[in-house]
């Protein structure tokens, strides 16, 4: 060691060279010391560039390959299991990638030829790999959309199917209201109904069901009266219906009744036999640019305002009676119960307090100064309320004398507003009118407080009548003493609406006065406008707890809200029957629209009510009939398929000239997609579409006896619509003998024997082995038992007509028979008969069993292009069966002790049988082996097999 030591201090930097003669010298130095125990030291032989190879293996720290902390736990734990972890570490350390991509062969620098070629198998390459990797991302982009879209329509069918919608866009309407209006399941239909109101008697299922089936007879009934063309009187008989299936007791079939009485008002409907006609008034309505912008709209809305307004009278009647009746003794109404005797009763029990004195804000005036002084402005305002405006002017006209005092000119201007029929005064009137009233009138205080109802101590229905007489400040609140029930609230307000003229007068025709369009202009107030201040105060203002929907509904309905109070109705599943029929009466008379076919198809989460802005912004609301009627027979459109088809006939209201086009058509495919669907999901079927006898005859059914109601042009287009449509359905749903029996009544004959090739096909080795009878002439194909019999009831009835014989393809019904045949081979097996097994198979030429090899052959290459693929499918087991049935054949001859045995009616020995059933079997095993490939591996196994035991 000081040996080593001195030599490099005195050499200074010793090269390698010296190193490695030094380390020479080194080890055989310690050879020598240790006397020869040195020995067992290997020497180090390597050259100096093995050297700075390993010395840099060294530095990196890769070349112990000594596990150290956790790796040397996992060697010893891989090594435990037979696993030589060191060995393969090295194995992988030592594969080079980096030329995976080279050249095969080195390119020179110059071979340009090479290079570019080698570069294009590159790009290729690489060219592939990335279409790949973006074909394997959009098919799993393209999977997770289509299995979204159609989780998505699979859940709102089952969301349909539960009743489970959400009538959205509703709080937009109705901006009053701070929920969200969602209907619940049809399942809790029953739990639901029961909790209508707190006074209410529950809705038992039988009265449920009984109310339903009343509904049902009512609807055909309307549709009987559609295809004579006569009117009919829906609301009325609905009215009568609801009550007659609830007993009209409750305080919900009240409002229910008082519903039906105020349609009736709207559309005219009277005890006096006027009924207007089906869709009269949908010219007029379901277009919007013409209910706005024409004076047949403008007549009808001011007919709806009148309607609206005739109901309020007439339901206040009834409460000035019921007040009576409550309190006779106070009422004093004596022996003449004329309307202003029954009046002045009412005003006794309301106005007139225990002591006998009047409210003190009453103005009481004397006709003579003998007489008593009656409240007159409380008595002309509730004839007025009543409807009684002729028996109001009478009264004025009473008092003329005594009013000449302090409103003489009152009378004048009363008497030509009730002779105008409500139009307004005229032109000089109105100047003298409201020079008056501006002076005693325009700056009092109209709020009121509790006890007075108003703060100016002038009797408020003496403004009132004032205010009504001269239509002055439409959108202005009236005396809160008026106003403390939504009613007489709504009826004062309808009483001020006045339609703008279009083309004529206010009320229709020539104006009245000559300066309306002024006050139109001036005094706009419509029944829109209405609507629109409805809407806003919402359902909150008019039902805060929510008990009484029926009340808000009444409230759109009277304001012409037709679309939105069905919608608001419907939302409520206690009441969503009631809607549908509401929906149905309005949509026969014309005033209800239906959504176009872009509104229809961009509604989602099922809701019914749609809205669309016209050219000046007006929101125009539209209802889906088609859904919520869809959405009601499925409570019994599986027991009783014919109450449900007469609903859907009421889809095609909508399908006349008065409706867009493109929303006919929509209408019109909903309408028969529903009636569709209702054919596919009932068994008897049959009697919606009718059916065919074996003998050619046609069964009609419902459908066919109403197409009037279906505006369809003709029978052609009833069986493509519907009966074809069925089918397809029904084929897609592998419902195949429904579908092979509607498209028997579409007569689409080719694709019937078509349908019932595959179906024979498909169940040949499934279907019951006994044999197939035929069905009575005058029976109904749907009377067959299986597909078998129905495909031989089938083919007897084509046969026996040439126009349907032509058109139905040869080699179809060619293979009809030859299944139907073998079909009997399979019944003579499985009962045993091997006999009449192979005599059936024999007789269909299927397979060879006798000839050359050259005749074989030859149907072999034939065999495909001659036989139908529902044969065809069926070839390995055919084959099979064949030869078992030879095998069985040959094994009970051989078995017999009979030397002589009768065969297709001639005596034949033993052998000479044994003879030709092994040529039966030889020429079908050569036959087998030339369609090898296509006949599955296993069976051949078996051909082969018991081709081996026939000898």
């Amino acid at each position: 060691m000081a040996q080593f030591g001195s030599t490099s201090r005195s050499t200074g930097a010793p090269s390698l060279s010296d190193l490695v003669s030094q380390s020479r010298k080194l080890t055989s130095a310690i050879e020598r010391d240790r006397n020869g125990l040195g020995s067992d030291i290997p020497s180090i032989n390597l050259a100096l560039d093995q050297l700075e190879s390993q010395s840099r293996s060294l530095a990196a720290g890769g070349s112990s390959g000594v596990p150290t902390g956790a790796d040397s736990k996992a060697h010893y734990f891989l090594a435990s299991a037979g696993i030589d972890a060191f060995t393969l570490s090295q194995n992988v350390n030592q594969t080079n990638i980096a030329s995976a991509f080279e050249p095969l062969e080195p390119l020179q620098d110059t071979d340009v030829q090479s290079y570019l070629q080698h570069e294009q198998q590159q790009i290729i390459l690489s060219a592939i790999d990335e279409g790949r990797r973006e074909t394997l991302d959009n098919f799993n982009r393209n999977l997770a959309r289509t299995m979204h879209s159609r989780w998505s329509r699979q859940k709102k069918q089952i969301f349909e199917e539960l009743g489970q919608h959400q009538v959205s866009g509703m709080s937009d309407n109705l901006p009053g209201s701070s929920r969200q209006i969602t209907g619940k399941g049809s399942a809790g239909k029953a739990l639901l109904a029961s909790s209508s109101t707190m006074t209410d008697p529950p809705l038992t299922s039988l009265s449920m069901h009984t109310k339903l089936m009343s509904y049902d007879t009512l609807i055909r009934s309307l549709n009987q009266h559609r295809l004579s063309e006569t009117p009919f009187p829906l609301a009325s008989e609905l009215l009568r219906t609801s009550q007659a299936s609830t007993g009209g007791a409750g305080e919900t079939q009240t409002q229910l009744a008082e519903c039906w009485t105020a349609v009736k008002n709207i559309v005219g409907e009277d005890q006096h036999g006027n009924v207007p006609r089906e869709r009269e008034f949908s010219s007029a309505y379901v277009d919007a640019t013409r209910l706005y912008g024409s004076p047949e709209g403008q007549q009808l809305r001011s007919k709806i305002a009148r309607g609206a307004r005739a109901f309020l009278e007439s339901q206040f009647e009834t409460h000035v009676d019921n007040i009576i009746a409550s309190n006779p003794s106070k009422a004093q109404l004596g022996g003449q119960p004329g309307i202003v005797s029954r009046v002045a009763a009412f005003l006794r029990v309301s106005l007139l307090s225990r002591e006998g004195r009047w409210a003190p804000e009453l103005e009481l005036v004397k006709q003579s100064p003998t007489s008593v002084a009656l409240p007159l402005w409380a008595t002309v305002f509730h004839l007025l309320r009543t409807g009684h405006a002729s028996d109001a002017l009478r009264q004025v006209e009473e008092y003329e004398g005594a009013l000449r005092r302090g409103d003489g000119g009152f009378v004048g201007w009363f008497r030509e507003w009730i002779e105008s029929g409500g139009r307004g005064l005229s032109r000089s009137s109105r100047d003298r009118f409201f020079a008056e009233y501006n002076a005693r009138f325009r700056n009092l205080s109209l709020g009121g407080n509790s006890s007075t109802g108003d703060a100016s101590g002038v009797d408020p229905h003496k403004i009132a009548l004032y205010r009504l007489v001269g239509r002055v400040d439409p959108t202005r609140k009236f005396p809160t003493a008026l106003t403390r029930s939504t009613e007489n609230w709504l009826w004062l307000q309808l009483i001020m609406t006045r339609e703008p003229s279009v083309g004529g007068g206010a009320f229709g025709g020539a104006p009245s006065t000559a300066n309306e369009a002024d006050e139109d202009e001036r005094e706009s107030y419509t029944l829109e406008n209405l609507a629109r201040k409805l809407r806003t105060y919402g359902e909150k203002h008019f039902d805060p707890k929510g008990r009484r929907p029926l009340h808000y509904f009444l409230v759109l309905l009277l304001s012409g809200e037709f679309e939105r109070a069905v919608a608001f109705l419907y939302s409520r599943p206690q009441h969503q029957a009631d809607a549908v029929h509401f929906a149905i009466t309005l949509a026969y008379y014309g005033l209800l629209r239906c959504p176009s076919s872009q509104s229809s198809r961009s509604a989602v989460g099922g809701e019914i009510l749609t809205t669309q802005s016209d050219a000046v912004g007006r929101e125009i609301p539209s209802l889906d009939l088609a859904r919520i009627i869809s959405r009601h027979i499925r409570l019994f459109s599986s027991s009783d398929a014919r109450s449900a088809l007469e609903y859907l006939y009421l889809i095609c209201l909508n399908v006349e000239s008065s409706v867009a086009r493109e929303t006919q058509e929509d209408q019109r495919q909903k309408c028969y997609d529903a009636i569709k669907d209702l054919v596919c999901q009932t068994r008897l079927y049959t009697d919606l579409v009718g059916d065919i006898r074996v003998d050619g005859a046609r069964v009609p059914g419902a459908i066919q006896q109403n197409l009037k109601l279906l505006r369809m042009a003709d029978e052609r287009d009833y069986l493509r619509q519907i009966v074809r449509a069925a089918a397809v359905q029904s084929e897609a749903e592998h419902r195949t003998r429904d579908a092979i029996l509607l498209f028997n009544l579409a007569e689409e004959y080719d694709t019937v024997v078509s349908v019932l090739n595959r179906e024979l096909g498909a169940s040949l080795f499934l279907s019951d082995p006994d044999a197939v009878e035929s069905l009575n002439p005058q029976a109904n194909l749907s009377a067959a038992e299986n597909s078998a019999q129905l495909a031989k009831a089938i083919l007897d009835t084509y046969e026996g007509q040439n126009h349907i014989v032509r058109r139905v393809e040869a080699r179809k019904r060619e293979t009809c028979r030859l299944l139907l045949e073998l079909r009997r081979a399979v019944a003579f097996v499985r009962n045993g008969d091997m006999e009449k097994g192979l005599n059936s198979i024999e007789s269909t030429g299927l397979f060879p069993l006798s000839g050359d090899v050259v005749s074989i052959s030859r149907r072999a290459e034939s065999f495909f292009r001659d036989i139908d693929e529902s044969v065809g499918r069926n070839l390995s087991e055919l084959l099979l069966m064949t030869m078992d049935i030879l095998y069985k054949v040959h094994a009970s001859l051989k078995s017999s002790t009979t030397s002589g045995i009768a065969t297709n009616g001639a005596g034949e020995g033993k052998e000479a049988r044994l003879a030709e059933v092994r040529n039966k079997a030889r020429s079908l095993m050569m036959f087998a082996g030339m369609l090898r490939f296509r006949i599955e591996q296993a069976v051949f196994a078996q051909l082969t097999r018991l081709d081996a035991f026939i000898r």
